[in-house]
């Protein structure tokens, strides 16, 4: 590639509301140019679709609407950039990556689309995202994929204990966790909650304060399921090898992960499932007696369940 235009798209979606952001990279005249500005999906309060609860449990944890737009807005491109011959230079090394577009599932909640002329759509996997964010950073000083916010695997080591400083045995100090399950059924309930971990509280449908022995016992399960590891693809057999029933369509599903300086994770998909998915949602029902992750629509499917169960016991029986 030595010339054309390079159109970007990025979209973050968190807690029910999206930053998104959109511009191109003009090669032939050197010059990054903005196509959206950023919009701010403002959350809806239809109680109709129940999700009232989830706003007001949300407000009871921290300012989200200013958290959203203080972190992810600043950075987008509003202006129109110049860059260097050097920068080009540069450009043209990163997109001509043959690697560039390897697998980014199941990364598609934050994720960088690319079209390149013909207005095919890519992704770049998110070991390269530092890579280009260093170019663009370099022409506009800006964050421009707001690396500095997004937890991803160019900057970041996902264990089973919970997710580290690339190479460092520094591990991030999980503040919040956020969890919905929605269904395209309009009267059907949506499961959604999210637990306060410096606070010791949890909001939704479940709301209540959580002893320090909860607490623990929570963390204990993340990490007993692989949840800190779900972003990665390698945790997604089952849905790799046999795709879902079609009476799955429509049912959305996330776990928001907020971690120390408001680093975040976003895990989630539609119609698709991590293998421990079902394993988690069995103890923490066993926990809370209340079917937070729908294991109710698996069991409506027995052969989908004993998949789950199978590939869950792989998962589980690794060392």
């Amino acid at each position: 590639m030595k010339s054309g235009k390079i159109k970007i798209y990025q979209r973050i979606s968190l807690l029910n509301s999206g930053f998104m952001q959109e511009f191109y990279i003009d090669l032939d005249n050197h010059k990054i140019v903005p196509i959206d500005s950023t919009n701010h999906f403002n959350r809806g309060k239809d109680p109709w679709e129940g999700e009232e609860i989830y706003y007001l449990m949300l407000d009871d944890l921290f300012d989200f609407d200013y958290f959203l737009h203080d972190k992810f807005c600043d950075n987008s491109i509003k202006d129109e950039y110049a860059f260097s011959n050097e920068n080009h230079e540069k450009l043209i090394a990163f997109f001509n990556n043959n690697k560039l577009f390897e697998g980014t599932f199941p990364e598609g909640h934050n994720h960088l689309s690319l079209s390149i002329v013909s207005d095919t759509h890519h992704y770049i996997h998110s070991e390269h995202w530092r890579n280009l964010n260093n170019i663009l950073k370099e022409i506009t000083n800006l964050d421009v994929l707001n690396l500095e916010n997004i937890i991803s695997q160019s900057d970041y080591d996902f264990k089973k204990e919970g997710i580290y400083y690339k190479g460092t045995s520094h591990k991030l100090k999980l503040k919040t966790l956020c969890f919905y399950n929605r269904s395209s059924q309009w009267l059907d309930s949506s499961p959604e909650f999210a637990i306060d971990f410096d606070k010791n509280r949890i909001r939704g449908c479940i709301y209540k304060e959580l002893t320090t022995d909860e607490i623990n016992l929570i963390l204990e399960l993340l990490k007993k399921y692989n949840v800190f590891k779900w972003t990665l693809e390698e945790q997604w057999e089952k849905t790799c090898k046999t795709p879902m029933s079609p009476r799955f369509d429509g049912i959305e599903w996330g776990v928001e992960l907020i971690f120390e300086e408001d680093k975040i994770v976003v895990i989630g998909d539609h119609n698709a499932y991590p293998d421990t998915y079902v394993h988690f949602g069995e103890e923490i029902l066993e926990i809370f007696n209340i079917d937070i992750l729908r294991l109710k629509n698996f069991r409506r499917e027995p052969e989908e369940y004993e998949l789950f169960k199978k590939y869950g016991d792989k998962q589980l029986n690794q060392k």
